[in-house]
């Protein structure tokens, strides 16, 4: 029997429990900084009436992590999935940047709501969402929240 082949080997992947386990605990971690050192060092508060200049990326870090926090929970309960052969790191990161700068276009030419629906669509794609309807979804939800910001003012 080779070296490899026996549980625990080298050149075998780590089990799947151990790669979510790390996954959650790096995610977490990085919450953790943003929210206890980087965010409280980049914000300031101001004498504007209204909502702390940390409020929102505090709330979004807190989401990242809760977020992760539930996918660990249901990858332990629901156990991992085979894994896929993935795209390599390169060529999703060119698809994204090509789907931004396309995404800039369409917002220069024909406005923020119809250039924020192209974008969410084109990153989606990238990402692999294949159904139609949650792809049209998107899209809508994001060209509606687009005009919404752009009538209210803010």
């Amino acid at each position: 029997m080779s070296p490899t082949s026996e549980p625990g080997g080298r050149g075998q992947r780590p089990p799947a429990l151990l790669h979510d386990g790390i996954e959650f605990a790096i995610i977490a971690g990085l919450c953790l900084i943003a929210i206890y050192v980087v965010i409280p060092n980049q914000t300031s508060p101001s004498g504007e009436i209204g909502l702390s200049p940390d409020l929102l990326p505090t709330a979004c870090a807190v989401a990242i992590a809760l977020l992760a926090l539930i996918q660990f929970v249901l990858k332990l309960v629901r156990g991992s999935a085979e894994p896929k052969a993935e795209p390599s790191a390169l060529d999703v990161s060119l698809k994204l940047i090509a789907a931004t700068v396309i995404g800039a276009v369409v917002v220069r030419v024909f406005g923020w709501e119809l250039g924020g629906a192209t974008l969410t669509m084109l990153t989606s794609l990238v990402l692999g969402e294949r159904r139609p309807m949650r792809l049209a979804l998107s899209a809508t939800g994001a060209a509606l929240f687009l005009f919404a910001v752009g009538w209210s003012g803010i």
